[in-house]
């Protein structure tokens, strides 16, 4: 901005229109040091205007990007600290508790990867969030909590929306295991939030650096056109230059635009993200320009290209709503109506005793006949989370598949092969 204000000023109070000297000396004449001058400024003056472009096209992607992509993230962590400041701030509160208490956990990125480490954080949260939910229970004997029991505690209507900031399911009750993972979700989510926010700004710094290479070009071009002799002649043999250059560096430059593209435009995915790439399930480790660092459950890096990433199909596990799964449960073809309608309500009523886990839904479909001896069907099964949580996901659908089992075998529904019988006769 200084290099451009200045320009205006020099040309507004020197610059001569008429930049060419008389040298009665020689008797010739000469171009006086005006025009090199000029020259130089005009040069400066369109350098720092390009510049000035690419800063502030930069500052608003940025801008934007963070703003659009991580608010809802963002105002969902602010909503849990505030009520959570004002549960440790109030008097109850720490009557009951000692300073040591309401410290708060320290997460480390690797930690979230380190399953001892991992362990050891959710054991001091969950520590945490006992002492809360007692505080907030007070001397009612009961395992969950109510929108009243907040109420009571604050003392106003406000503690009615401080609730339901907790629970999410929006149920009315709050058990102690939910509200334990509702604090290990905000203490995690707020370190993949910093690491993610930080991982993003380096991979903006190196789009900046791709923009302010070609402006460094654009400049440079514009140079050659202003000190040559003969502009187009060199602007001619500069253009055959570049034609060689894109043979080398044009499919670099490319993969770089499509990535920024990608990353910036697309926006998959995020660090702590678990998505299903194909039929692997990966989580988001780090982000880069040109590639993705993902670990898998048994603690394998993978590394992708985002040029091969733009192609595949991503599912994002965090951004989606609460998932549901069919269960292969095929039976005999003669298999009685009756024990098909007791294995539905059997497991109606499972899946409504657990209803933190569950949605009180169950259906069971048929898909098919095998052979006229087998029967097809799939047993529906609705969560109430979204598979982000790989632990979670991988307890609740076991928990389900082994009282499946068990009803499928109390009620002696079976499924023998589907191939037809073979008779042997001799001719």
């Amino acid at each position: 901005m200084v290099v451009f204000c200045a320009s205006i000023a020099w040309f507004a109070v020197f610059y001569n229109p008429n930049p060419v000297i008389n040298d009665p000396a020689n008797g010739i004449q000469v171009e006086s040091w005006e025009k090199y001058t000029a020259e130089t400024l005009i040069l400066m003056f369109v350098a720092s205007f390009l510049f000035l472009i690419e800063a502030t096209i930069m500052r608003l992607i940025a801008s934007k990007f963070h703003r659009e992509s991580y608010r809802r993230r963002i105002e969902k962590e602010l909503d849990i600290l505030n009520v959570l400041n004002r549960i440790m701030d109030s008097d109850k509160y720490n009557q009951n508790n000692n300073e040591k208490e309401h410290e708060v956990p320290k997460i480390s990125i690797s930690s979230l990867y380190d399953k001892k480490k991992l362990n050891e954080v959710k054991l001091q949260i969950k520590r945490q969030a006992n002492l809360i939910f007692d505080s907030l229970l007070g001397s009612k004997k009961r395992e969950y909590l109510l929108p009243a029991d907040f109420v009571r505690f604050f003392d106003d209507q406000k503690a009615i929306d401080d609730f339901y900031v907790f629970d999410y399911t929006e149920k009315g009750k709050l058990s102690k295991t939910e509200f334990q993972d509702c604090l290990i979700e905000f203490y995690f989510e707020r370190t993949i939030i910093d690491k993610t926010l930080t991982s993003m700004s380096m991979v903006l710094k190196d789009i900046d650096k791709f923009f302010m290479l070609i402006v460094l070009m654009i400049v440079f071009v514009l140079g050659l056109m202003l000190t040559s002799v003969d502009p187009i002649k060199s602007l001619g043999s500069l253009a055959t230059l570049m034609v060689a250059w894109s043979f080398v560096f044009g499919n670099s430059l490319k993969t770089c635009f499509d990535c920024f593209i990608f990353l910036i435009t697309t926006h998959p995915y995020d660090i702590g993200d678990h998505v299903l790439i194909g039929d692997k399930d990966f989580t988001v480790k780090r982000i880069n320009l040109l590639s993705t660092t993902f670990v898998r459950s048994d603690g394998r890096y993978t590394i992708f290209p985002n040029s091969f990433l733009a192609t595949s199909q991503i599912i994002n596990y965090r951004r989606s709503k609460n998932q549901s799964e069919l269960f292969d449960a095929d039976m005999q073809l003669d298999t009685p109506k009756e024990k098909i309608e007791e294995l539905e309500k059997q497991m109606l009523e499972f899946v409504k005793e657990n209803p933190e886990d569950y949605k009180p839904e169950i259906a069971i479909r048929y898909t098919g006949i095998d052979g006229c001896t087998v029967l097809r069907a799939k047993v529906l099964c609705m969560y109430r989370n979204n598979w982000q949580n790989l632990s979670n996901y991988a307890q609740t659908r076991s928990k389900f598949i082994k009282k499946l089992r068990e009803v499928l075998l109390d009620l002696q529904i079976v499924c023998n092969s589907s191939s037809l019988p073979v008779i042997i006769t001799n001719k």
